[in-house]
C-alpha cells in the first residue's frame, strides 16, 4: 500500500486520474500532475525466448510520451530504488513466475499492479524531491528516475 500524494483515482484504468494518492493534505498548487498508465502488454519474441512487453504512457502537463519495458526491467528499478527508499518495501511489487506468466489473466493482474507501484513510486519521488514538485518535466523525473527515458 502506498500514501496519495497526486490526483485521487477513481478507477485504475480511468485516463482523467494521476495516481492512487489522497491529496487533502496539497494545495492545488502543490500538486505536481504526473500521470502514468500501462494501458496495454503484449508478447514478443518467439517460443522460448517469448516474453512480454508492457507500454508505459507517461503524461506531464502537456508532454506525454511511451516507453516500454520488459517485467525484468520494472524489477531491476524496484531493487534499485527499494535501497534508498525503504518505503518501497511497502508497496505492492508484483513477484516474478516462471510458469503461467505468459497467462492471459496473470499478465492483467501483472499490468494493474504495475501501474499501481509506479505511481505510487513517482508519488514518492515528488515528495523528495522538491524540483520535480516545482517543475515537473520530462527531463527531471527522466534524471531521477531513468526508467522513464
Amino acid at each position: 500500500m502506498c500514501r496519495q500524494l497526486a490526483e485521487p483515482q477513481t478507477s485504475d484504468d480511468d485516463l482523467s486520474i494521476t495516481s492512487d494518492y489522497d491529496t487533502s493534505s496539497m494545495s492545488v498548487s502543490a500538486r505536481a500532475l504526473i500521470n502514468i498508465w500501462i494501458p496495454s502488454a503484449f508478447l514478443r519474441g518467439k517460443s522460448s525466448d517469448a516474453h512480454h512487453v508492457y507500454q508505459v504512457y507517461v503524461r506531464i502537463r502537456d508532454e506525454e510520451w511511451n516507453i516500454y519495458r520488459r517485467y525484468a526491467q520494472f524489477y531491476e528499478l524496484h531493487s534499485s530504488v527499494k535501497k534508498v527508499h525503504v518505503a518501497v518495501n511497502s508497496f505492492d511489487f508484483p513477484p516474478k513466475k516462471a510458469l503461467g506468466n505468459k497467462d492471459t489473466k496473470f499478465v492483467e493482474e501483472r499490468r494493474r499492479r504495475l501501474q499501481h507501484y509506479l505511481r505510487c513510486l513517482v508519488n514518492l519521488i515528488l515528495q523528495n524531491t522538491p524540483e520535480l514538485t516545482a517543475s515537473p518535466c520530462k527531463e527531471t523525473l527522466t534524471k531521477k528516475l531513468p526508467f522513464f527515458g
